[in-house]
């Protein structure tokens, strides 16, 4: 069980995480997802660490603003910025938003979700895919897994984008 140490803004070099499991409790509670009571705290735990590890890994490049301290280990706090909605975000804080989606990561990955496989991408799902060429025709069969879970991360792409840079990867693509 890893222990949590949360950023407290003044950019940690030992920090693991942008919220603990108080606060991914209160988050849930106020949602009215019962689902996180299910876990015990030890997993909890582990949840809450893998979380903010994808997190920075999934977005980290893209936060706005830069990093407040070189010695620290998440990449937040960060310098002063404004938002996606034009909100004044100070240095050395902690934005809602990004304790809001490492909670929402941490149900992901509690849930049996592994949080480095995109489950928006196309190929979510494929065992085999394979492809012959016989007589001018194209002959294409593709294999999948039984799924294991439906979860997308449009909430988590919607809960931090306001902290992201814009760019393409934070929308949503439609294939025509």
């Amino acid at each position: 069980m890893p222990t949590i140490v949360v950023e407290d803004g003044t950019g940690l070099s030992n920090s693991n995480s942008f919220c603990d499991v108080a606060y991914a409790d209160s988050y849930f509670t106020n949602k009215g997802d019962t689902t996180w009571d299910t876990f015990v705290l030890a997993d909890k735990e582990t949840f809450i660490f893998n979380a903010a590890t994808a997190v920075d890994a999934k977005w980290g490049s893209a936060y706005r603003g830069s990093i407040w301290s070189s010695a620290q280990a998440m990449l937040f706090p960060r310098t002063t910025f404004r938002d996606g909605n034009g909100r004044y975000v100070p240095a050395q804080t902690i934005p809602k938003e990004l304790k809001d989606t490492q909670c929402e990561f941490a149900l992901t990955t509690g849930m049996g979700t592994d949080l480095y496989v995109d489950p928006n991408s196309a190929d979510v799902g494929v065992k085999s895919k394979s492809s012959s060429v016989g007589r001018g025709a194209v002959d294409e069969s593709v294999e999948y897994f039984s799924p294991t879970t439906s979860t997308t991360y449009n909430e988590h792409i919607t809960l931090i984008r306001p902290i992201l840079v814009p760019t393409a990867f934070t929308g949503t693509a439609i294939r025509g």
